[in-house]
């Protein structure tokens, strides 16, 4: 992720800038370009094979084009334009080894969408344009498409772009900045408190914790029952903890207690609970989405349901059900 991140910020499309070794073939090489030569240029590996091909207007390369692994599988294509002062399309999409989409930008005079993609957790970072500027909202999303975090980007100070260079630029910035913000809003430390029951005598919470354990996924049959919009249309307003994010870590710092098996075995890792947001703000069916052990898994769901209400996400108006996720990161500190 970082390294697509890198290149973002310090390159306009790599096939362009750096020099490869010609290896005799018939096409046109992208480093002798004839004059007033119009169509497709190549640049190639040491090994022979097709590193870029990238359109040429009247002896000069455009931003448009692909590059390709040395094994011919596609690494990237773009089609660009010089500036966005005009109606414009402009599209930019990486692509892993195995093909699957790593970063994506798609715009249509200056609104569309940018997908970050974490092939290692499955985690993706989704944005907005409107206008050639970012939204205020990004949210990152868990392997299952599920919010687990949605970040504001208002004071991040995001500038208006009106040139390629500006557009990922800012996108580099927009992204190493949410990554930042999400490490430390979701990164919980939990401290090690000897033999003391968390439940403090609770049954009733003791028995709900062992019910959403042993609990299956929410089905997307079960989505519909619970009125809960589809995560294809956006809500307008997502549920937020009272106090925002820092207020949720804050909750979760001064209630979060290590078990104490966890603690003996050297068990530490990061579970992720999923949950629904009712109207009225009230949490209902956690479940465990990323698994650790049990005791760790059992410590969140009890977390989760000690949450005071949430604020409601909303919809047109009105105030809906909605589906959230948080990770709670468990480290045994000294």
């Amino acid at each position: 992720m970082w390294s697509i991140i890198n290149s973002l910020r310090y390159t306009l499309f790599v096939s362009f800038t750096i020099p490869l070794h010609y290896a005799g073939f018939t096409q046109v090489d992208c480093e002798k370009i004839p004059a007033g030569y119009n169509g497709i240029c190549h640049l190639f590996y040491d090994s022979g094979a097709i590193e870029s091909s990238i359109e040429v207007v009247d002896g000069k390369p455009i931003r448009k084009g692909k590059t390709f692994h040395e094994d011919g599988t596609l690494s990237s294509q773009m089609d660009m334009v010089e500036s966005f002062f005009q109606d414009y399309q402009a599209l930019y999409v990486v692509y892993s080894p195995s093909g699957e989409e790593e970063f994506k930008i798609q715009l249509t005079n200056g609104n569309g969408t940018c997908m970050l993609y974490n092939s290692t957790d499955g985690t993706t970072i989704n944005g907005y344009y409107s206008d050639n500027k970012a939204s205020d909202v990004w949210t990152i999303s868990d392997n299952h498409g599920v919010s687990i975090n949605s970040l504001n980007m208002k004071d991040l100070e995001v500038k208006e772009f009106s040139t390629f260079e500006e557009l990922m630029t800012e996108t580099a910035k927009i992204l190493m900045q949410i990554l930042e913000l999400s490490t430390t809003t979701t990164v919980i430390e939990t401290s090690i408190d000897g033999e003391y029951d968390p439940y403090e005598g609770d049954e009733v919470l003791r028995k709900a914790v062992s019910e959403a354990y042993s609990s299956q996924a929410l089905t997307v049959e079960d989505l519909k029952v619970l009125q809960i919009p589809s995560s294809s249309v956006p809500l307008d307003v997502e549920a937020v903890f009272q106090g925002g994010p820092r207020a949720l870590q804050l909750f979760i710092n001064e209630n979060v207690i290590y078990p104490n098996d966890a603690v003996d075995q050297n068990i530490s890792g990061k579970v992720v609970v999923t949950f629904v947001i009712n109207k009225d703000g009230h949490i209902s069916h956690p479940r465990i989405s990323k698994s650790v052990h049990e005791s760790l898994d059992k410590e969140a769901l009890r977390i989760c349901l000690s949450m005071p209400n949430w604020i409601p996400a909303e919809q047109g108006g009105l105030k809906v059900t909605s589906i959230q996720s948080i990770p709670i990161i468990f480290n045994l500190t000294d």
